[in-house]
């Protein structure tokens, strides 16, 4: 549960930089960053999904906050409200930002390999468990109807010998 909460609280400071980014860019990169914020909130809404219901209401909460957040962003640059200069600075630290922003997306890919192991093994285990109880089931299975036999032929005899001595 933490390490999800973790991922979503990545996701949601992801799209802050984003948008962040947005207010001193040029159009095409602030439309850039309005789009890849936006499929950060689609892996967000995944991620919520899959949480309990108390922490889905708040994450449902940010999510809209954000994506009002989005639309005020996406607004601006289709108005003409961002700049439209760039310097070599700006440049560099665009380029600095998408580093670091690889970079943390090749960590929580890193996480998210991992969890896929851990969840790999888990259910490699309960695959072995379910087998085990199957073949106890079967043997268990096969002794019922063993015993029923027996019951069977024993209740036979029974009723053959009640009727032997009745006639006796």
């Amino acid at each position: 549960r933490q390490e999800k909460m973790s991922m979503f609280a990545d996701y949601e400071e992801e799209v802050q930089e984003c948008l962040s980014k947005c207010e001193d860019a040029k159009e095409a990169i602030v439309l850039s960053n309005i789009s890849e914020a936006k499929d950060l909130i689609q892996q967000m809404k995944l991620e919520m999904r899959t949480m309990p219901g108390s922490e889905k209401a708040e994450a449902a909460a940010t999510i809209q906050k954000l994506e009002g957040m989005i639309e005020k962003a996406e607004s601006e640059a289709l108005m003409g409200n961002a700049p439209m200069s760039g310097s070599a600075e700006e440049s560099k630290m665009r380029t600095d930002a998408a580093i670091n922003k690889l970079e943390k997306g090749t960590e929580r890919l890193a996480r998210t390999k991992e969890l896929m192991a851990e969840m790999e093994d888990t259910g490699t285990d309960i695959m072995g468990t379910l087998a085990e109880n199957r073949e106890k089931i079967t043997s268990a299975h096969d002794k019922v109807k063993v015993a029923k036999g027996e019951l069977d032929k024993a209740d036979n005899i029974t009723t053959r010998m009640g009727k032997f001595w009745a006639n006796w």
